[in-house]
């Protein structure tokens, strides 16, 4: 059996950034204190806490440790706030960092801000608390009650509207959104910044194209992650013959049954560790 990785699989960038300066982090002191899930993955999760690298409740972590923002970032008051108390090591995605600073820049401006994206998620929370006035927008149904409402939902006051997108959220939509709200709002401007991570959409891509050559393609990552979710979607409209995986184990429960398959497209999500892809991978080779 023939197996095919993208040269873009796993670890993004932001996410390689922030495994890096844990682990020097780490050969410096016994213990690493993390605000937060470093990403959206709870084997590694585990991983880095069999390390010594863990999620600590900052209201019990003695001032003066040095405490580690994780990749999606935390919202503007809750930075100030522990900035007072502990030492920051700040490892937000730099992608997600410039999103912000652009949110602040259009807060400045008088702009009502509109997020494409889901309003729980990490990476928002933290977004939304560079903006004034806001909305986020993750449905068509969300969609339709803004427009239908937008002159009680947007302030009198604001002189224009500002669009942008969670990092890992759908393209798709957010040209949606942005196409209904320009068609429907014309009486203030419409600016629109395109903030969705280009390594994420080249990875899907790549993936896409190489899919048309397998016959069972397999989408590792965690059912809690946005990306990895978003990468499984993408990929299994385009072939039904998709897996979604979290682990080898996971795999084997899902489909052991293997005869008459030549090729297997294997991609990871930006927030899946290498050493679980691998092992995927050897088990497919040695079938």
């Amino acid at each position: 059996m023939e197996i095919i990785v993208p040269k873009s699989s796993g670890f993004c960038p932001g996410v390689k950034r922030a495994e890096d300066g844990v682990f020097q982090l780490k050969e410096k002191t016994p213990k690493v204190n993390l605000h937060g899930p470093l990403i959206h993955n709870q084997i590694y999760t585990s991983m880095l806490e069999s390390k010594g690298i863990e999620t600590v409740d900052t209201e019990s972590l003695p001032e003066g440790e040095t405490l580690v923002i994780r990749t999606h970032g935390i919202s503007m008051q809750e930075e100030k706030k522990l900035a007072q108390k502990f030492v920051l090591k700040d490892l937000t995605c730099p992608i997600v960092k410039r999103v912000q600073k652009h949110i602040e820049k259009a807060a400045h401006e008088e702009s009502f801000v509109i997020i494409s994206g889901k309003e729980g998620h990490a990476e928002v929370q933290g977004l939304v608390s560079y903006a004034k006035d806001h909305i986020v927008i993750e449905t068509e149904n969300e969609l339709e009650k803004f427009l239908k409402d937008y002159k009680n939902i947007i302030p009198e006051n604001y002189k224009q509207i500002f669009i942008l997108s969670q990092t890992t959220h759908s393209r798709i939509f957010f040209e949606h959104i942005c196409d209904a709200i320009k068609n429907t709002i014309t009486h203030i401007p419409v600016v629109i910044k395109d903030t969705i991570c280009a390594v994420t959409e080249n990875k899907e891509k790549e993936s896409l194209e190489l899919q048309k050559t397998v016959d069972w393609t397999i989408v590792i990552g965690d059912p809690h992650s946005s990306n990895s979710k978003k990468l499984y979607t993408i990929l299994k409209k385009a072939s039904e013959n998709t897996l979604f995986t979290k682990n080898l184990v996971d795999l084997q429960e899902i489909k052991d049954d293997w005869v008459n398959t030549n090729k297997v497209l294997v991609v990871s999500s930006a927030s899946t560790p290498l050493f679980i892809e691998q092992e995927i991978v050897a088990y497919l080779k040695n079938i």
